[in-house]
């Protein structure tokens, strides 16, 4: 690519755009939502690998965040075949239920959080997302995730200024039976 690359920022605004596009998304929240929550932090480090249904498992040639913009599986741990879900699978699946700003939602399977993430953006400040808890081994990239949403705006932002972190607010929103 020649020139200057776009901002991160610019990049994330493109890809919600282009979801809005390739999965007929109607609700303008969706698409900002997935604008706002930057995939970088929920993946661990790059370079990454990442996975297409006909081709398999590939590596990114470098680490630059902007490479994970795009309608593809990352893997979590590519040994026990545990990715990242597809985001216009996702995208299509929260633009039909319509999740409105105070909404209370329970994400069974939330992974390393990055489509938590869009869901607390979507039920926003007055809302409340919930995983249920689980004794299950955590996997590496869930491991490093925990800590590493320090440039999520919104939720997590207001959580944390009253003195929580992410990890309070996936683990503070964790139903057990």
């Amino acid at each position: 690519m020649a020139g200057e690359l776009p901002a991160l920022e610019e990049v994330r605004r493109w890809f919600a755009e282009d979801l809005r596009v390739t999965c007929h998304l109607r609700d303008d929240r969706v698409v900002a939502a997935f604008a706002a929550v930057p995939r970088e932090n929920f993946v661990g480090p790059g370079p990454w690998r990442m996975r297409h249904l006909v081709d398999g498992y590939w590596t990114t040639p470098d680490a630059d965040p902007r490479r994970l913009y795009h309608n593809v599986l990352v893997a979590l741990d590519e040994a026990r075949g545990l990715n990242t879900g597809e985001p216009g699978l996702w995208a299509r699946h929260f633009d039909q239920i319509a999740i409105t700003a105070g909404s209370r939602v329970l994400q069974i399977g939330a992974g390393a959080g990055y489509f938590t993430a869009i869901l607390a953006e979507l039920a926003g400040s007055t809302g409340r997302v919930g995983r249920p808890c689980t004794s299950m081994p955590r996997t590496p990239a869930a491991a490093w995730t925990a800590g590493g949403t320090s440039s999520w705006p919104s939720r997590a932002r207001r959580r944390r200024s009253a003195g929580g972190s992410m990890r309070s607010l996936m683990e503070a929103d964790c139903f057990c039976p």
